[in-house]
Formats: structure tokens, sequence, C-alpha cells
């Protein structure tokens, strides 16, 4: 019997083929090469100012997936509060809003050509819409549930899949075949991670241990046995750092994971289950090994893994496709990721970042091409960007920390070196470095770089992804050493000729905002002329009497209120505040439940008090960072104005942001 299925793949195989070919021919498959470490050209007048209401608009396009035979893509759109599941296909540009079938879970892109849902409250069914058919099928199963998701499928079955079913108080893994609806109780759900094998059988899973660590398992006989166990470390994120299961090689029977049990950086290990210990696969003397970004065949064999030093660059351990790497790199750009592939590897997903909202692409690997088929964020298109390049910068102590540099618009090729006004950005955490390449993070960033300053990214001791030397290094020095790092990637910015020292702010988010704070009350060269401050804590004897912060990680970060009341006050900014000389803006969300508003309240109060020239924002609706596309607007509508007036930049003049119902409190300095 002719298989059809096989030849409709084949036939839509060719087309794909003769399209790339002509598209080639035409003009429309462009390789764009990305010149590292140049700025954009010339630009003889100044540039148009990016609307914060187009920077801070809802519109996103995420969660992109490639189907098994690489014809259509899956993603979520989101405009406002509107969120759909789009089905595309990319060469010919039709959609489909899956949403419109029903309330339904995560979508799940099945080998079957087809779309798998379940549904968001109490049923026994399952959902199966038919890509090339445009049919939506209910399946009836044999188990009922209150919701689910799907957890995977082996490239080798079609009909089955993996699921998590919440039945009561618990989830527990199912085997189900989409197109009966028979569904095989596999155990309950117990672990954190879990990977299996080609069959759809558990090999190894990870979780929590009785210390509090985390531990790796592997399943013999039907059950779980732990081959390593990770120890409570209150100095690597409640334990966790970046260790990891990553993936399991049904070819080599080898299971993949991320450690850093014997060394001070995490590495890479591949256990057998026949031998006696894992075996070390790759470390970096720079930073620690992460699974964030690693490729995996679809026989769960590990491909190349994304090394991040504020930049990327890749390890890849399959020969047959480093050249494909290297193409990549030179005519997209350094920072991508293979986000998925296509069963028979020809067609990849792939995801571009630079500092700016992300780009998807095609890259079809027979004949060297790609495409871009999506954009993050389409209201932005339109608009360029400022260029990212990344630097070293070496602090007092001996330290190395890359530091990330957003320059204006309107630098030049070969001329960037001129000293600009500047923004530094401190992230917060203080362990949540800026690797992850946010949008989220990036538009304030690209906004202020819009606005004619410069923006320097610095990492510093606390910062994770560089080994537990450096978060050991934090422990009890906030205002001291970790002050002194961003004091030192500001020197380094000043003698490279970036930095106008005259025009200099600081500008951070929860501990970037302590940060902000604390420089202010800091008064050694280099001076910062003004600070924005974010959720910031000001008083950290006080934040350590909370909840939260009876925690043991802050307790080993920060102090202990009961041995050194005095140490934690001397770097608290509350305590700090009759020594002010610049001007501060202050944010903060009234339901922050991590940093209290009553604590910032009484900081903008005192500064007040002592005649200090303080900006004050916050609003009713936020926590501890802010979600609402308008809050964005209302709080740079001020800080543009607060930023043009002590270093002069550019700044879009304000509209009605500030006439914003969510607004709980506004106090200028001025009023």
């Amino acid at each position: 019997m002719v298989n059809r299925t096989l030849i409709v793949n084949r036939v839509h195989k060719v087309l794909i083929l003769f399209t790339c070919i002509y598209l080639v021919s035409n003009g429309a498959y462009t390789q764009v090469v990305m010149a590292e470490h140049k700025l954009s050209g010339t630009q003889t007048n100044q540039p148009d100012l990016i609307p914060r209401s187009v920077i801070f608009s809802d519109e996103t396009n995420r969660d992109v997936r490639l189907s098994s035979d690489g014809h259509y893509i899956l993603y979520t759109h989101t405009d406002g509060s509107s969120q759909s599941t789009m089905l595309k296909d990319y060469l010919t540009h039709e959609a489909v809003n899956l949403s419109a079938l029903g309330n339904f879970s995560k979508p799940f892109l099945s080998n079957h050509a087809s779309v798998l849902f379940l549904e968001n409250s109490e049923s026994n069914k399952l959902f199966r819409y038919d890509i090339k058919n445009d049919v939506c099928h209910s399946i009836t199963l044999n188990v009922r549930y209150d919701k689910g998701g799907f957890y995977g499928q082996s490239p080798l079955d079609d009909e089955n899949v993996l699921a998590f079913l919440k039945q009561g108080d618990v989830y527990n893994f199912y085997k189900i075949n989409i197109l009966t609806g028979h569904s095989e109780f596999v155990e309950q759900v117990k672990y954190s991670k879990y990977i299996f094998d080609e069959n759809l059988n558990f090999t190894a899973a990870e979780g929590r241990n009785q210390n509090g660590g985390v531990s790796y398992y592997i399943k013999k006989n039907d059950n779980w046995v732990e081959f390593l166990a990770h120890p409570w470390d209150e100095g690597l994120l409640l334990g966790r750092s970046l260790n990891s299961l990553i993936s399991f090689d049904v070819v080599k029977k080898l299971i993949y994971f991320t450690s850093h049990f014997e060394s001070d950086k995490v590495q890479l290990y591949a256990y057998d289950a026949h031998r006696s210990a894992p075996e070390l696969q790759h470390e970096d003397t720079r930073y620690d090994v992460t699974d964030r970004a690693a490729f995996i065949g679809k026989n769960g064999a590990l491909r190349a893994i994304k090394n991040l030093y504020a930049q990327t660059t890749w390890t890849v351990f399959d020969h047959t496709i480093k050249q494909d790497f290297e193409f990549l790199r030179n005519n997209l750009h350094e920072n991508f990721e293979v986000l998925d592939s296509s069963i028979d590897d020809d067609i990849w997903l792939v995801k571009v970042m630079k500092g700016a909202p992300a780009d998807y692409y095609i890259y079809y690997r027979p004949i060297g091409r790609f495409k871009k088929i999506l954009c993050e964020k389409p209201t932005l298109s339109a608009f360029s960007f400022a260029k990212r390049k990344t630097f070293q910068f070496t602090t007092e102590d001996g330290m190395r920390f890359p530091v990330q540099a957003y320059f204006p618009k309107s630098a030049t090729i070969g001329n960037e070196n001129k000293p600009y006004p500047t923004v530094v950005y401190v992230h917060g955490g203080p362990w949540v470095a800026n690797f992850w390449d946010s949008w989220s993070t990036n538009r304030h960033l690209q906004l202020l770089a819009d606005r004619g300053y410069l923006v320097l990214v610095p990492d510093f001791r606390g910062s994770l992804g560089y080994g537990k030397k450096v978060v050991e290094a934090s422990a009890k020095q906030w205002g001291k050493d970790m002050h002194r790092d961003i004091r030192d990637a500001v020197n380094w910015g000043i003698a490279v000729n970036y930095i106008d020292p005259e025009r200099l702010t600081i500008f951070g988010w929860s501990y970037g905002g302590y940060e902000a704070l604390f420089a202010l009350s800091n008064m050694e060269n280099p001076v910062f002329r003004c600070a924005i401050a974010q959720f910031g804590p000001s008083d950290l004897y006080g934040f350590l009497q909370s909840e939260l912060g009876k925690q043991p990680l802050w307790k080993y970060g920060l102090g202990d209120i009961e041995k050194e009341e005095e140490q934690l006050k001397a770097v608290s900014p509350y305590y700090l505040a009759h020594t002010y000389q610049s001007p501060v803006l202050v944010s903060h969300g009234q339901l922050d439940a991590l940093v209290p508003i009553a604590q910032t309240n009484r900081f903008v109060k005192k500064l007040r008090e002592k005649n200090k020239e303080v900006d004050y924002i916050s609003f009713f609706n936020e926590g501890h960072d802010y979600v609402h596309a308008e809050n964005h607007e209302s709080f740079w509508a001020l800080a543009e104005q607060f930023l043009q007036k002590h270093l002069g930049g550019r700044a879009q003049p304000i509209g009605s942001e500030l006439k914003n119902k969510n607004i709980r409190s506004l106090i200028q300095a001025d009023s």
C-alpha cells in the first residue's frame, strides 16, 4: 500500500526546496552579515525617537516551535489582554488561530501532523487538530483529569505522548494514544524534571533531596535510585544554582547533566548506569556551563551547548553540524539559538538575539540559506535599535567580569570612543545576571540608548554564571565589594573614553535599586549626578526583620541582624540619607511582597525632610516589577524628563501618561 503521508511530505519538501531556490535568486532570502564590534553608519540628523507606547506595547510573539515535518510554526501571539495560539505555514503565510477552538491548555505539536490540547477544566477529552485537513477531533480518554499538559513524544512514535494529569491533589503521568484515547498510567509525579527514552520510558529524574539540595536519580528495575546528590548551599540560590538534567542519548545510553559538585564552575557530565561514576564532558574556566540553550537531537543526543559570557559562544559536539553553526554565527549573529529541528534535520528554527526584540528564522540546511519568518515584537519591526558590544573589566582585587555597552544610535563606525552621557544599569538579584538576553530588560536599555545615552551593563560578584567563588565573594558585601565592582566598571568606561564623568547616572531594579540608592550616599569619585531606583530596599536592617528576610539565604547574603546591626545600618541608604548630594528618582509597587513599599515611603519622606531632591512614583496595581504597559510608560515619561534635566539627553514630551489611573502617588522635586 502506498504511504500517502510520506508522498505528501516529499512533495512538500520539494516545494520548499524550489521555493528556497526561487527566493534566493530573487533576493528574498538574505544573508545579513552583522559586523561584530561595529556600529551603525553615520547619521547626519538626529533620528526620530521610538515612542514609549511602541517600546512597551503588549504585542508579542513567543513560545515559537517547529512542526516535526518542518512545514509549520506554532506560537503564542499576545496583544493587550488578548492571547492566541497561532499555527502558521511560513511559506504561504497562511495562519490559523487555534484559540478559537476552545479554552485549552498549552498546545503541543505532535509528530502526527497535529496539535494537541487538553481542557482547562474537569474533562476526559483530548483534542487533536489535524493540520493537513483543518479538522479538530474530540477524543474520549479512559481517565478523567482536572487539568494537565503534555510532557513529550518519541520521534519513533507518532501515536503516543506522555502527559501529566492533575487528578485530585496529585499529578500523574500517563501514556496516551492520541488516535484512540487509550491512557496508561505510568507513575505519580514526585520530581521536578524527568527525561525518557525512545519508548517513553523514564530513565532519569531530578528533584530536591532531604538535605534541601538537588539530587539526580536513575530508573532501575522500576525503582528510582539516587546517583548524585548536591548538598544544600545557601550561596548558590537556594542550593540549585545551574545544576540540571539535560537529556538521555538513546544511542550511547548516556544521561547528560550539569553539576558543580566537585568544582568551582558548573561542568557538563555524562553518566552511564553501567559505570561507577559520571564522566566530565566539558568545562570552561570563565563561566558555568548551563543547560538553558542546549541543542538536543531527536534521539536525545547532546549536539551543542551554549556558553554565556555576556555574549554567546557554542561548544558543538556533533561534527556534522559544526559548519552550520559557523555559518549561522557569521551570517546571522553570534547570539543565536537553535530552538527546534525537523525530524529529518533538514530544517531548523533559529532565534536571534541582539539586545533588541528577537527575530526567528527558518534555516534550510541542504542549500545553506535562511529566511526571517517572525519577530518577537511586530510593532517594533519598523524601528532601528542601538548596537551592543561586549567588553571586560577587572576589579580592584583582580576579578574579571563582562560588561555590555549599548551605544547611542548617533554613534558612528570607527568614532565610538568619545565620551557619552552614560547610564550604568545594575541588574537585580544580585544573582539574576543579564545573560538571558530578555526583551523584558533590554527594552529599558534600548529606550535609554534611543534617547542618546550610553548604557553600561556590568556583571559583578554575586552574579550567577561565574562559579561558586564569585557568589561566595558577595556574602555580606552589599555596599562594600559589590559596590566597588560597579565603581571599577565605571572607572574602566572612563579610562577608555566612553563615559563622560560629568554626565553619569546609575539605574537599577531590586538589588540594582539598592545599589543605585547606596551609590548616591557614597560620594567618592566617580560621582553619579543622579540615580533611578526601582523596588530597591533602602533599609537592610529593616528588610531582615521581615518574614522573607528571615530566610537563610538573606542571612548568608546580607548579615545577622542580632550580631551585625551596626554594619547593616552602615550600608543602608535610609541611614545615609543626610549624605545625599545628587537627586534621585524612586519607583515602587504598592503590592510588592519582597521589598515592602512602606520602607520606600519612609525613605522618601526622610529625604524630603532633609531637603534632598527626590522624585517618587508608585502604582497601586504592581508588585516587585511592573507588568502593565501603561505603568512602564508613566514611569519613563517621568524618568526621561528627570534624566534630560540632569544629564542633557533627549526626551519624548510627557503626554497623558501621568494621568494614569494606576498611579498611587506622584511626588516631584519641584512640587
